[in-house]
């Protein structure tokens, strides 16, 4: 924070807030917080998260609120200064004992810190006893549970993440390269079905991510208005919240983008004034 070199998102993820692990969680949290505040000079980092795994009921989304309000109201900081995110890793939080989706609930309970929904792929997996070498974030059961959070939060403006790769890019060689492709072909199968956050485990994996959404927001450049596809209202108006994406990643080039904003314009839609 001196230095002005934080990254443009932090924050720290803590203990479920299940029973037996509650009063970890909640200490863990008023300690960080505190220490963090204290030592800044009374300031927060801008973007600072606090992610909740696990996430599936509404007494617990509610016990993190209030914590968080109780921390804002003793440290002196802005309400809603802390957001936070939740985490998706059991089937419960996306299909509840009277058959309806409680993400909804979930998110609504947050009374509007919340700023992003994780997809958990391992232990959503292993809740589903899907065995250990066949979990992974392509699986068919990873697919309909991202498809779920799509269709629950459609509209809402919370960001969802596809999760993660476990497979580490480390020696030897072999690996190294299997562990790349691999990272590469999950990223941009999340790329494709629309999820366009993700997070990773390893320095390593930050290579194959990069060279997946650049390619992927370059491609978005290209243009099926002449050809033997015709985009629609609506997809031309995707395809410029995708520039605005790959231009705030750093994939697209400002010239490109303005390029491509005149060729949208001229179809009604602008990729500019879409974020």
């Amino acid at each position: 924070m001196g230095q002005d070199s934080l990254p443009s998102f932090l924050g720290i993820r803590i203990k479920p807030l299940a029973a037996e692990r509650a009063a970890r969680a909640a200490r863990t949290l008023e300690l960080f917080v505190t220490s963090l505040v204290e030592r800044s000079g009374g300031k927060l980092p801008t973007q600072f998260t606090v992610t909740l795994p696990k996430a599936a009921t509404i007494e617990e989304v509610t016990a993190l609120v209030r914590s968080l309000e109780s921390l804002e109201s003793r440290l002196h900081l802005e309400a809603g200064a802390l957001t936070l995110e939740l985490m998706v890793e059991t089937p419960r939080a996306l299909l509840g004992p009277d058959g309806g989706c409680p993400l909804p609930a979930l998110v609504a309970a947050t009374r509007g810190r919340c700023v992003g929904v994780h997809f958990g792929v391992y232990d959503y997996s292993a809740a589903l006893e899907i065995a250990p070498a066949r979990q992974g974030l392509r699986h068919s059961a990873c697919d309909h549970a991202r498809h779920i959070m799509q269709v629950a939060l459609a509209g809402t403006g919370v960001i969802l993440s596809a999760g993660s790769t476990n497979v580490l890019p480390v020696p030897p060689r072999d690996h190294l390269l299997r562990a790349w492709r691999l990272h590469f072909q999950d990223v941009r199968h999340c790329l494709w079905s629309g999820f366009y956050h993700g997070w990773d485990l390893h320095p390593g994996q930050l290579v194959t991510r990069y060279v997946a959404a650049y390619g992927f927001f370059r491609e978005c450049l290209e243009s099926t208005a002449v050809g033997t596809v015709l985009e629609d209202p609506a997809a031309r108006g995707v395809r410029a919240s995708l520039i605005q994406l790959g231009l705030n990643c750093g994939a697209i080039t400002q010239a490109e983008a303005d390029a491509a904003d005149g060729a949208l314009q001229r179809s009604g839609i602008s990729a500019t004034n879409r974020s």
